[in-house]
């Protein structure tokens, strides 16, 4: 089964793991790495590494990232050549959800894109809907 990394700034990453649990349960192989003040860019850079190598079961790994160009983004950039796993910017709880509701039997390039188009859905202009 695809494995699941969720990288931000602050503990924002932690977060949406908690609020996917909330919704659809917990889930085996879903895990978040957040960047905190004051922490070393190598030490970020290896436990983000560390994490991506220990869900990677064979099956993948797919990132969701907070904000492209952020430094958690910059860190899956540069090792995603080397490490091999699927990642995306623009991380919302939408698009966990539907990486986690989907990943079995499925690659993690297949769980990326569905996961592109779940965010993509979600976000609404809510006055245009309800006026």
């Amino acid at each position: 089964m695809v494995g699941i990394l969720v990288v931000s700034h602050g503990g924002l990453a932690e977060a949406m793991v908690r609020a996917s649990e909330l919704i659809a349960g917990k889930s085996e192989r879903v895990e978040a790495v957040s960047l905190e003040p004051g922490v070393d860019m190598d030490a970020f850079n290896e436990r983000f590494c560390s994490r991506v190598r220990a869900l990677d079961d064979g099956s993948g790994v797919l990132v969701l990232a907070d904000m492209y160009a952020g430094t958690p983004c910059n860190v899956a950039a540069r090792n995603i050549r080397g490490l091999g796993y699927e990642c995306v910017s623009g991380a919302n709880l939408a698009m966990l959800i539907e990486a986690i509701s989907m990943r079995e039997g499925r690659t993690a390039a297949e769980i990326r894109d569905a996961a592109l188009e779940s965010a993509r859905e979600s976000i609404r202009n809510l006055r245009e809907i309800y006026q």
